[in-house]
């Protein structure tokens, strides 16, 4: 990735929104609960449009790393 092109926030390995979402419901957390969960900044990474976009660096199982 180079510094002056696009890049997206991307979510690291095993803390995919999906996952987060579906550990959220279980838990039986409030909105603001889970926006603050989300908002984790150590939760993300700079990753190029293409490959975020396409899913290629997602954790393959359903494990959450989250709470």
């Amino acid at each position: 990735m180079k510094f002056d092109e696009p890049w997206d926030m991307g979510h690291k390995p095993g803390f995919e929104y999906w996952k987060h979402v579906r550990s959220a419901e279980a838990r039986g957390i409030s909105r603001k609960e889970f926006l603050d969960e989300y908002n984790k900044v150590e939760h993300y990474r700079p990753e190029l449009p293409s490959s975020n976009r396409s899913h290629k660096g997602e954790l393959e199982t359903d494990d959450y790393y989250g709470y």
